[in-house]
């Protein structure tokens, strides 16, 4: 109702409500959290007080590949609150890149869960394994990339070794057969999608499903009757990789 005076004894909630709203939003790194349907004049009060407040660093969450991460975490006093500072960076860096390597992200999900259920309460630890994770995604997993490029084709590789069935531990063998695979299939793919406007064409998509297909049950690496959704995944998985693909 502003700039109506009815709404005047309503300020200072709003202002409260406002800072604690972009505060979290960005310690949990979702912006559903904020407020989103304010109205404009609500809004700039809001963006006028947390400014005056000098507190504009904290609503800005720090990527945990910015060299000024380290920087912002230490700006909190207790390890609980740097602990959690860093969880949810992970979880918002996992979440943002998930499609560009599934099966490791989905991994690096797995172990942020079994952290915080085997370590509970114990921060100092807590934030040890955390600081490793980070240090795996800094490097883009190049420790578990099987001699493979790990942008471009070491995420095919570890789709294609759980879809073998290979689990945690995969043998030479299994290791090999998915990295001379994907040496192929990447390959391959580089060619297709440089076509303009590749994944606005439904038939060059399913010329490339098709091959991929045809490629999988040639080299014989999943059973006939998956390597349909194995293609149509490795194709998508593709669409989300394109701008490493083509550089």
């Amino acid at each position: 109702v502003l700039p109506d005076p009815a709404g005047l004894p309503f300020v200072r909630d709003a202002k409260i409500l406002g800072f604690i709203a972009r505060t979290a939003a960005a310690h949990y790194r979702d912006n559903q959290v904020d407020l989103r349907g304010v109205g404009e004049k609500v809004r700039k009060l809001i963006d006028d007080h947390i400014t005056s407040l000098g507190v504009t660093v904290q609503v800005e969450p720090v990527s945990i590949l910015d060299v000024d991460f380290e920087d912002a975490v230490s700006q909190h006093v207790s390890d609980r609150a740097k602990a959690s500072e860093m969880e949810h960076a992970l979880r918002a860096h996992i979440r943002q890149h998930f499609e560009e390597d599934p099966v490791l992200f989905q991994r690096m999900s797995e172990r942020l869960e079994q952290v915080l259920t085997t370590m509970r309460d114990n921060w100092v630890e807590i934030i040890k394994a955390w600081r490793a994770m980070m240090e795996e995604i800094r490097h883009e997993g190049e420790e578990s990339s099987f001699g493979l490029d790990p942008k471009t084709q070491a995420p095919f590789a570890r789709v294609l070794l759980e879809e073998m069935g290979a689990g945690d531990s995969p043998t030479e063998a299994q290791v090999k057969l998915a990295s001379d695979v994907t040496i192929e299939l990447v390959e391959h793919i580089q060619q297709e999608i440089r076509i303009v406007d590749f994944w606005r064409n439904p038939h060059a998509q399913s010329v490339l499903k098709g091959w991929v297909f045809d490629h999988l049950d040639r080299r014989d690496v999943v059973h006939f009757k998956k390597a349909r959704a194995v293609a149509d995944r490795l194709v998508d998985l593709a669409k989300a990789l394109h701008d490493r693909l083509v550089d």
